[in-house]
């Protein structure tokens, strides 16, 4: 059996090692459970040995010295939170705000800005707070209702803008709640002296879901461009009211 002195570390006052002989010069595995104190600290446990005639002896040369184990608690380090940089961003041209600004036309003719919703030749204008097909409202949209003909179309070629380093154009594209069997096709494109190019097309069917945008525009900094937001109607024009949600370049 062994005895504990040193209760700071909850040890049990006594502890049976075996229940049999361990003959000289043999040994057997000890172990005691002990608790480390909450409080910080240095803390030193001692044992010594009593036989079955109830006679304490120790360590050492002349068997009168315990063995111990000793411990350091310290008190946990809280790590500190790092601070997460905000993100800064720069809204570099802003696609709602210069609506009024662009040249709006469909296949044929001029269309002018702000039009009735119910104009059949097309229609560009901001609007606010619309439901859209994925069941939320949105505050700010700019809508693009093509020409109501079979693959009728609108193009709104926006005032020049100079492209800069890490510029994105970002928005959410959809139909508006109710959409039926909508489906249009939005474009991104941009004009730089006599030529246009298609920089991405997205197909919008009523599913119940909007398409979100993110183009790296960076491969085009420096170049001075026309952007152009095109609506083409896939087939009928039948329940194509398209919106773009918060059109921009941001960097």
């Amino acid at each position: 059996m062994i005895f504990y002195s040193g209760d700071a570390m909850s040890g049990p006052a006594t502890s049976q090692l075996t229940t049999g002989s361990v003959p000289p010069g043999a040994t057997i595995d000890v172990s005691v459970t002990l608790i480390a104190p909450v409080a910080a600290g240095t803390y030193r446990g001692e044992w010594r040995l009593r036989n079955a005639a109830g006679a304490t002896f120790g360590i050492g040369a002349l068997a009168d010295q315990s063995f111990w184990v000793q411990i350091r608690s310290v008190v946990p380090r809280t790590p500190t939170p790092t601070a997460t940089p905000t993100q800064v961003v720069t809204l570099g041209f802003d696609f709602i705000a210069r609506g009024p600004d662009a040249q709006w036309r469909n296949a044929t003719v001029t269309l002018p800005w702000g039009d009735p919703p119910d104009d059949s030749l097309g229609v560009a204008v901001n609007v606010e707070n619309v439901r859209m097909e994925d069941d939320r409202t949105y505050s700010r949209l700019l809508a693009t209702y093509a020409e109501r003909i079979t693959d009728g179309l609108i193009v709104g070629r926006y005032p020049n803008y100079t492209i800069q380093a890490n510029d994105h154009f970002r928005a959410l594209v959809g139909l508006r709640d109710d959409c039926g069997v909508g489906r249009v096709r939005f474009q991104l494109r941009y004009v730089e002296g006599s030529t246009t190019t298609t920089i991405h097309e997205w197909i919008e069917p009523c599913d119940g879901t909007l398409t979100a945008i993110d183009v790296n525009l960076s491969a085009l900094a420096g170049h001075t461009v026309q952007f152009e937001l095109v609506v083409l109607a896939d087939g009928p024009t039948d329940d194509d009211i398209s919106l773009w949600i918060s059109p921009r370049i941001e960097r």
